[in-house]
């Protein structure tokens, strides 16, 4: 009897044994579930409850993350994919440890203005590029697609300044749904070729990119798997300018006095996207590079202030004097976020600062030939179509007339923003009017300054209701010219004529009839003749763009 006693608790001994046993390895099974679908989900993809169960979500979740991060899955959980996955979870801590700011302290409320009505809608852009007659993921300056990835360039501008100021749930919606249809469709992947113009238009839309993640994610708009999507495409695409090693990313070209050519605008904006990127992905190597361009610039200041490499450019220089300024005090603006005062840099070499560069544009504005005598004794445009005509004063009118083009003023917002009582503030003040008209282009630095530094309860303060100064007038007549060749309607106005009607109602803001043009000089035949398509020309009361979308009514 007792024998058999203990042969019945050895055997109950054993089964226990066994269950223990066989339930170990489920035990140890269950909690590398737990710990995986945990991290699959603080990376944003849905492995369902942490509950250890190995079901379909979790091996969904899996298969997802696996194919977002291109590595090889075998179908099992096991040791391997956990290290992928904490890698995964690593990499997200790190970049988001290591922001630096990008953008100034925001106003509670920004102007009422600051918004964009003339924004595309989300299925234009989805149209435009679903369009198989252009390639938007292939950059190539002045290629056949070259417009169109301009086109989405400026929409992006608009809603990610929109976006900035005004952070709000609809308009982080409205930025996210457009951005991961370009990230799905690989917009602006890969350069034609990785030279300095095919790059301008990656770099163009980094900047834009690098602004808005962090402008996103500040306001807690992102989960960590868009997050993680958002830091990967910017990656990419920051790949694809690297190289560029001759076109001035690592600024090796830049020598201070000499080589014009080959330390420009693009080296200076291959800057401030590395000083963006540097920030985003806590690069000190890349942030570094912002500082390093920011002091190479004041330092080759010639003796009177000029940015020399962009004053010789003849009738460009102004523009690309007020597009190197912007560059510049973009980059500043950034390390002035982050407690470090570049503004304050004096030359040892020349003794210079950026004041210098700001005081010697503005007195060019007031005596021409400051500028153009670089030009004429550098002879630096020759290779120009028309150098005889560098004294052009096209991109002047743009800084010194009442319209915002081409976003030739937004380095003037950011200066006066800093410096509100310097004597180039009041000097450009007077030069250079502002606030009169809505500024939509970033000229290549990422921001619409004229928002982003208004001054608290800045109105716009334009009353005007007609643009007639030469260049919007030219650009509308070119469109309407071309409706003109098309109908086989001969010639509308000759340039003398239209120079003639934009001079004597440039500053006019009263609708003009028949009699008005008659009296202004053009032919009364001419007049007559076309009575309908000039009225509208001279009374259109909407923008350059509007109007060459339908030039005849």
């Amino acid at each position: 009897m007792l024998e058999q006693i203990g042969v019945n608790r050895m055997k109950k001994l054993l089964s226990i044994f066994i269950t223990i046993t066989l339930l170990i390895p489920h035990a140890v099974f269950a909690d590398t579930v737990a710990q995986s679908q945990r991290m699959l989900n603080q990376l944003g993809y849905n492995a369902g409850p942490v509950d250890g169960a190995y079901g379909g979500k979790t091996k969904r979740a899996l298969e997802a993350f696996y194919a977002k991060s291109g590595g090889p899955y075998d179908g099992k959980l096991d040791a391997n994919e956990v290290i992928d996955l904490k890698n995964a979870v690593k990499e997200i801590k790190t970049n988001n440890g290591k922001h630096k700011k990008i953008l100034p302290e925001r106003y509670s409320i920004y102007p009422d203005w600051c918004t964009y009505e003339n924004k595309y809608t989300f299925k234009r852009i989805e149209n435009l590029l679903g369009n198989k007659n252009h390639d938007l993921k292939t950059i190539e300056l002045f290629g056949k697609s070259d417009e169109h990835m301009l086109v989405m360039i400026e929409q992006l501008t608009l809603y990610v300044n929109e976006f900035i100021l005004h952070p709000n749930q609809q308009n982080a919606n409205d930025i996210k749904k457009i951005y991961f249809l370009l990230f799905k469709n690989n917009f602006f992947i890969d350069l034609h070729e990785n030279n300095h113009d095919d790059s301008l238009n990656m770099k163009d839309f980094l900047i834009l990119s690098m602004y808005l993640f962090q402008a996103l994610n500040r306001d807690n708009y992102l989960n960590t798997s868009e997050k993680q999507t958002f830091l990967s495409e910017i990656q990419k695409r920051f790949d694809k300018i690297k190289p560029a090693h001759k076109w001035g990313f690592t600024m090796s070209k830049c020598k201070i006095g000499r080589d014009q050519w080959s330390c420009q605008n693009h080296t200076y904006s291959h800057q401030l996207t590395r000083t963006l990127y540097g920030a985003t992905f806590g690069s000190s190597k890349d942030y570094a590079m912002g500082e390093k361009m920011y002091k190479f610039a004041i330092d080759d200041l010639k003796p009177d202030g000029a940015l020399w490499r962009e004053a010789v450019r003849g009738r460009w220089s102004w523009s690309y004097y007020a597009h190197t300024l912007g560059l510049l005090l973009s980059i500043a603006e950034i390390y002035k976020h982050n407690g470090v005062d570049l503004y304050s840099y004096k030359s040892d070499k020349n003794g210079l600062t950026i004041h210098d560069a700001v005081s010697f544009l503005l007195e060019s504005i007031q005596d021409n030939e400051k500028i153009w005598l670089y030009a004429k004794e550098l002879k630096s445009v020759q290779h120009y179509i028309n150098f005889t005509d560098y004294k052009s004063p096209e991109y002047l009118q743009m800084l010194t007339t009442t319209a915002e083009r081409n976003g030739l003023k937004n380095w003037f917002y950011i200066y006066r923003n800093n410096f509100p009582i310097h004597p180039n503030t009041e000097l450009g003040n007077k030069l250079i009017p502002t606030y009169k008209s809505k500024l939509e282009h970033s000229q290549h630095i990422g921001i619409l300054a004229q928002c982003l530094y208004a001054e608290k309860g800045q109105k716009l303060a334009s009353n005007e209701k007609f643009d007639r100064d030469v260049i919007s007038m030219e650009k509308k007549l070119s469109c309407l010219q071309s409706a003109f060749n098309k109908k086989d309607m001969g010639e509308l106005l000759s340039k003398s004529d239209m120079l003639l009607m934009s001079k004597a109602f440039k500053n006019d803001q009263k609708p003009k009839n028949k009699s008005n043009l008659i009296r202004a000089g053009l032919n009364p035949i001419l007049v007559n003749k076309n009575k309908k398509y000039l009225l509208r020309l001279i009374n259109f009361t909407g923008n350059v763009e509007t109007f060459c979308s339908k030039p005849i009514k």
